[in-house]
């Protein structure tokens, strides 16, 4: 999985990195918005993991036009920003999930996990269902027909 890591602290981006490549993942960092557009277009990531206050683009900004290029990309925001208007306004512009610095690669890997796996099952959810008409058995979206 290919993760973009978006914040303007240098020291969280080292963390980030280290953190999330000792645990598997192919990491790309962005300093700030217009950087982490760059990196969206040619690393393609699986997932956001991005900060909202930062100079230039802010991570509000950032979400929204990220959103408008592909609205089914993961975007978790790991802020210091714990005020209840700031987490609303992350979920109502598409978030998916909201951590607060300071915070654990523990529980920021476990929501990672989450939100991948609520992304993949909406991608692929249709390939595996199954119809049943009499003694016939369609696979959606394989084209397949099975007598029973």
């Amino acid at each position: 999985m290919k993760i973009l890591v978006v914040d303007d602290e240098n020291d969280i981006r080292t963390i980030l990195d280290y953190n999330l490549k000792l645990n598997g993942f192919n990491v790309k960092c962005a300093k700030n918005g217009e950087e982490a557009l760059e990196l969206n277009e040619t690393f393609l990531p699986s997932l956001v993991v991005l900060d909202i206050m930062m100079d230039g683009i802010d991570g509000i900004e950032l979400c929204k036009k990220l959103r408008k290029i592909n609205k089914d990309i993961p975007l978790i925001f790991l802020t210091a920003k714990s005020q209840r208007d700031s987490i609303v306004k992350a979920f109502n512009i598409g978030a998916d999930d909201y951590l607060t610095k300071p915070f654990s690669i523990e529980e920021l890997l476990l929501r990672m996990d989450a939100v991948l796996k609520r992304s993949v099952k909406v991608e692929n959810k249709d390939l595996d269902e199954e119809f049943i008409l009499g003694s016939y058995t369609f696979l959606h979206n394989q084209n397949i027909l099975k007598t029973n």
